[in-house]
């Protein structure tokens, strides 16, 4: 099962749709992405790639990318930004993911929010 989120933006005069896929199901993984204009890869912090997302991710690399932008999900407490071990993990933990993805994807760029 497919949801989607339909937004229109009439000073731009587009429409766009926001379409998250069941990702138990590769078939509708797959074929979301297969219709995109463009993908955004949300990565965590906490949990690297597992052996479904490897196969995820290598599936959707076989059939084809549209345009690809990646995200990172940080969730810290103030507290925890002043505390300079957990600031050090955290950097840490964002250089290795982003060398990981740039050894998958060429030319990567990763945003930070």
């Amino acid at each position: 099962m497919i949801f989607g989120y339909f937004v229109s933006y009439p000073r731009f005069k587009q429409r766009v749709a926001y379409i998250l896929p069941d990702q138990s199901n590769l078939a509708a993984v797959l074929e979301s992405v297969r219709i995109s204009d463009s993908v955004l890869f949300l990565w965590s912090l906490q949990d690297f790639i597992d052996e479904d997302g490897e196969k995820l991710y290598s599936c959707l690399y076989a059939q084809g990318l549209p345009s690809v932008a990646h995200a990172v999900m940080v969730c810290m407490m103030l507290s925890n930004l002043l505390d300079s071990v957990v600031l050090e993990t955290h950097i840490f933990r964002l250089q290795s993911l982003y060398t990981k993805i740039s050894l998958i994807y060429i030319a990567t760029k990763l945003f930070d929010h």
